[in-house]
C-alpha cells in the first residue's frame, strides 16, 4: 500500500500533530455552532409561534419541531465532543510516542470517510432520478476531492504510526 513520506512539506510527525491540533480546533468549533444553532432555532420556533393565533395545535407542533431540532444538535454536540477527545488523545499519543493511542482516531477517520462516501452515493443516486446530468457533475466535483484529501490525512497519519511502530518495535504502547 502506498504511503506518503510526508505531509504537506512537513515530516510525518508534524503533519500528524497539525492535523491532530485542526481536528482539536474544529470539533471545538462545532460545539460552539451546534450550541448558537440551537438557540437560534428554538428563538425563531418560539418567535413564529407567538405570532400565530393560540391553539394547542401550534404549540404542540413548535414543541415536537423542538425535540428534532435538539436531538439533532444533541448528537452534534455528542460526535464533536467524541472527536475532540479523540483528537486530544491522539495529540497525546504523538507527543508520547505511543502509537497505540493512534488508532482510536484512525477509526473515527475511516468511519467519516466512510459515512462520507455513502452521503455522496446517496445523493448522487437522488440526483441522478430527480434532476439533469449536470447536477450530478457538480456533486461528483464536490464530493471527490473532500473524501481524496480525507484519505490522503489518514494516511499521513497511518505512515506516521507504522514510522513509530518501527523505532519502537518491542514498545506495545
Amino acid at each position: 500500500m502506498w504511503k506518503p513520506l510526508s505531509c504537506c512539506c512537513f515530516k510525518l510527525r508534524t503533519g500528524s500533530l497539525i492535523i491532530g491540533f485542526l481536528s482539536m480546533i474544529r470539533a471545538v468549533l462545532k460545539i460552539v455552532c451546534w450550541i448558537i444553532f440551537a438557540i437560534l432555532m428554538t428563538n425563531y420556533i418560539l418567535q413564529s409561534c407567538s405570532q400565530q393565533t393560540y391553539s394547542e395545535d401550534s404549540d404542540m407542533c413548535a414543541e415536537q419541531i423542538l425535540n428534532i431540532i435538539y436531538g439533532i444538535v444533541a448528537f452534534g454536540v455528542v460526535t464533536s465532543v467524541i472527536q475532540l477527545v479523540l483528537s486530544i488523545i491522539f495529540i497525546c499519543g504523538i507527543f508520547k510516542n505511543k502509537s497505540c493511542l493512534l488508532i482510536p482516531y484512525m477509526i473515527m477517520c475511516l468511519i467519516s470517510i466512510i459515512i462520507l462516501i455513502l452521503i455522496a452515493l446517496a445523493i448522487i443516486i437522488l440526483v441522478s432520478l430527480y434532476l439533469p446530468g449536470w447536477f450530478l457533475f457538480i456533486i461528483i466535483i464536490l464530493f471527490a476531492p473532500w473524501i481524496f484529501w480525507k484519505t490522503f490525512l489518514l494516511l499521513v497519519i497511518r505512515a506516521h504510526y507504522l514510522e513509530m511502530k518501527r523505532e519502537n518495535p518491542g514498545h506495545i504502547g
